[in-house]
């Protein structure tokens, strides 16, 4: 599942659900825990033409009761007047979250996938709220992971660090077409690590990527799909074994 950019970016209030999915079970829904979303002004005085600005913190609750898993969100809001039918206008608040942990999951994690790759995507996850730099350099070392479950080469002959672009360009077989893919994600991590940075959106590009990867990597259901469309394109019909 690519990033929903639209579902990731929305601004929430404590009367609207997130429809974010649950990172533990998958199956509930994160949901406001009722009386524990707090927010405050920043306690700058402002001109009566400046919207003062607000900082949140609120606790969601999966909905799910074989799970129950809870979530803590922070993040930054405004206050503006907007039209309203019954009073003709009305102050509406919104926030939007900067840091949530744990994250709902962005991109599909497939069971295969190492546990120390999966850890850091997930500290990516949790970095791609607020912290896209961080995001970054946590995607990069993931595909370092991703590398080492491979058995790609990682010294030189004189016992060096091989570059990550270097072990990427060792990857043959199977594999070699995921070589461009790897490195646009090298690319995007290392952005993260310099002053000019990275952007959520870049992030959710990394992201995306990585996730085709992954399934070339450590499932392979993708490569399957395209001989069976090759086999049955071929065979101008259905295919029998």
């Amino acid at each position: 599942m690519p990033v929903n950019r639209t579902l990731i970016t929305a601004w929430i209030s404590p009367g609207r659900e997130t429809g974010w999915l649950c990172p533990k079970c998958s199956a509930g829904q994160l949901n406001h825990i009722k009386g524990k979303f707090q927010s405050a002004d920043d306690g700058v005085p402002v001109r009566e033409i400046e919207i003062p600005a607000l900082y949140f913190t609120a606790m969601m609750r999966c909905s799910n009761d074989e799970c129950r898993l809870a979530t803590c969100v922070s993040g930054t809001g405004f206050s503006d007047v907007v039209p309203d039918e019954s009073s003709g206008h009305r102050i509406e608040t919104l926030f939007q979250p900067k840091h949530v942990k744990p994250s709902p999951a962005l991109i599909s994690i497939p069971k295969e996938c190492p546990g120390n790759a999966r850890a850091e995507l997930e500290r990516a996850f949790t970095s791609a709220w607020g912290d896209p730099g961080a995001a970054g350099q946590h995607i990069r070392i993931a595909a370092e992971f991703m590398l080492d479950a491979l058995s790609v080469q990682k010294h030189t002959p004189s016992g060096g660090f091989l570059t990550l672009e270097a072990r990427i360009n060792l990857l043959t077989g199977e594999h070699a077409a995921s070589r461009e893919s790897m490195l646009a994600v090298k690319c995007l991590g290392n952005a993260g690590s310099h002053t000019s940075g990275i952007s959520q959106a870049d992030v959710f590009d990394a992201l995306d990527i990585l996730e085709e990867v992954l399934d070339d990597f450590f499932v392979g259901y993708r490569k399957a799909l395209r001989v069976k469309t090759a086999e049955i394109i071929a065979a101008k019909g259905p295919v029998r074994k």
